[in-house]
């Protein structure tokens, strides 16, 4: 936040009063005491400085409403929402896998442009993937994300965080709008909904495989639920559902099919509160490209009505959650629409075994993680 500050002269003149009276029968008064001119002077700085700071505060917080009620939500505010305005930086916490990831790709470009030339067998058109950092490597980024200097701890309420610099068209951009909720304190009605989507999710484990390959992830697991964003139908993110899981076990997979369509209401109630704008500016993007929403997985291969977001509560097509520690690079897909900026998430403790919110009182503690260093309390089992 630029601050102006009160001028210097106005907390120094005071000091300067005893030495001036003290010389003022030798100069007749004169000395350095300020004259009453200048003593005017100071304080108009000091108003007009005071009302720029407040006229550039009220301006700034008017471009801020307008962002979050143009992207995110038109919901009253909060109470206690805290605002911070973040100067976005590209810091590399791999640059050695950076380097040999960036050598590689220009070594298969000159090797193409050597075929091309003279000739000779295809090369390989495999994706270059960046390797999973080394131990020694993370150890190294963990020290980085443990500088306070570094990085800013949010751990408790409502937090927004906007770019500080504006975008062309002089607008705000939101970096990140996030709540915090303690579990404690939610009805039964949403804690059995929490434990429904909970449960949910591990039994989709079950027909669909996981992401975890080495060349696809650097550590942990992931699955999703959907289709890619080419919406290649059965295919989820780079991989198949498990054909013979759901050949096997077609009730509990039409069972499950079923619930998906109750856990895609739950997941919406949860976000509307937070981001009803983003949510309805999807499912209306869904509608409009005909894509099917996460909830709607019939195997076939041709889209059909059927299948449509026909559902006011339907707003992804598709649905990933993650266990064991899963991390992966940084990327940025240039075919993503830039009129979707945003994606949810939902971060929640639960027993992986019972698919149900887990609490301190029975037993779960968050242990210290590669980038949840315990030192700095960043994970609150209760929220």
């Amino acid at each position: 936040m630029t601050f102006y500050p009160e001028d210097e002269n106005d907390s120094s003149s005071d000091s300067n009063t005893s030495s001036s009276e003290s010389s003022g029968t030798e100069d007749n008064g004169q000395g350095d005491f300020p004259s009453a001119e200048d003593q005017k002077k100071v304080a108009h700085k000091i108003t007009a400085n005071k009302q720029r700071n407040k006229n550039w505060s009220k301006k700034r917080r008017v471009t801020e409403q307008k962002a979050i009620e143009e992207h995110v939500t038109n919901l009253p505010p909060e109470s206690g929402t805290a605002t911070f305005h973040m100067k976005v930086s590209k810091l590399d916490l791999f640059p050695q896998i950076t380097a040999e990831t960036k050598k590689r790709k220009l070594q298969r470009k000159a090797a193409k442009a050597h075929q091309k030339k003279n000739g000779g067998p295809k090369l390989a058109k495999d994706p270059i993937i960046a390797r999973p950092p080394t131990n020694d490597e993370i150890a190294s980024a963990r020290l980085i994300v443990k500088d306070r200097s570094q990085f800013r701890l949010f751990d408790h309420g409502h937090v927004r965080i906007f770019d500080k610099k504006l975008t062309k068209e002089k607008k705000k951009q939101i970096i990140a709008d996030i709540t915090f909720t303690d579990l404690n304190t939610i009805s039964a009605q949403k804690r059995e909904n929490l434990d429904f989507l909970l449960k949910f999710l591990e039994t989709s484990k079950k027909f669909v495989n996981h992401v975890g390959s080495k060349g696809r992830s650097c550590g942990g697991y992931m699955w999703a639920i959907g289709w890619r964003k080419s919406m290649t139908r059965l295919e989820i993110v780079g991989r198949y559902v498990n054909r013979e899981a759901i050949k096997k076990n077609q009730a509990e997979f039409r069972k499950h099919i079923h619930d998906s369509f109750k856990a895609s209401e739950i997941l919406w109630e949860l976000f509307f509160k937070i981001g009803n704008v983003a949510l309805e500016a999807n499912h209306q993007f869904m509608t409009e490209h005909h894509l099917p929403c996460f909830a709607a997985p019939e195997l076939q291969t041709q889209t059909e009505a059927s299948s449509l977001p026909n559902s006011k509560k339907s707003f992804s097509t598709n649905l990933t959650f993650t266990s064991n520690g899963f991390f992966n690079h940084p990327h940025k897909d240039d075919r993503d629409d830039e009129r979707l900026p945003f994606a949810f998430l939902l971060s929640l403790p639960s027993f992986k075994s019972e698919g149900k919110l887990a609490f301190d009182s029975d037993g779960y503690d968050v242990k210290e993680d590669d980038f949840f260093p315990k030192t700095l309390s960043t994970w609150n089992p209760q929220t």
